[in-house]
């Protein structure tokens, strides 16, 4: 929780690095992907995505013991893979962050100790700015139309 009081004291950017944080054609291709791959996508859905494209994980971590456990009980809970899963897909501009999907990535050979070092490794960086979480908000509402807005 120290993190989160901290993080709400920063300082706002400049309008020069408002402009910098605000990447609208990458956000554009996140979330238009994003949409298209999830037609059914809701409010709750979009926003979680921009969060986390923005933020990393920090929000779900609380210690490493809780994460493992987390990831253990996520690993034990998956079906069997399928030919068409998918192993990651970006969740922030250029690719910065990408959401795994742990039945792709573990049929693919990939190794769950990584998945969580990676986790953890996002959580104990603090990556964007509530500004850029705005400037995501504000293309999803240009690609939607306002559907969400109003």
């Amino acid at each position: 929780m120290a993190l989160a009081a901290a993080a709400s004291v920063l300082p706002a950017p400049d309008a020069a690095a408002q402009q910098q944080l605000c990447d609208v054609q990458g956000w554009e291709s996140v979330i238009a992907a994003h949409l298209a791959w999830y037609p059914r996508m809701e409010m709750q859905d979009l926003y979680k995505l921009l969060h986390q494209g923005v933020f990393g994980s920090e929000h779900a971590v609380e210690s490493r013991a809780e994460a493992a456990r987390w990831l253990t009980d996520e690993i034990a809970s998956l079906g069997p893979s399928a030919a068409d899963d998918v192993v990651s897909e970006p969740i922030a501009p250029g690719g910065s962050l990408v959401r795994v999907h742990l039945r792709g990535y573990l049929a693919d050979g990939g190794d769950a100790e990584a998945v969580l070092e990676a986790f953890l490794a996002t959580a104990t960086r603090r990556r964007g700015h509530d500004f850029e979480l705005l400037c995501a908000a504000g293309v999803a509402g240009d690609l939607t139309g306002g559907k969400w807005l109003r």
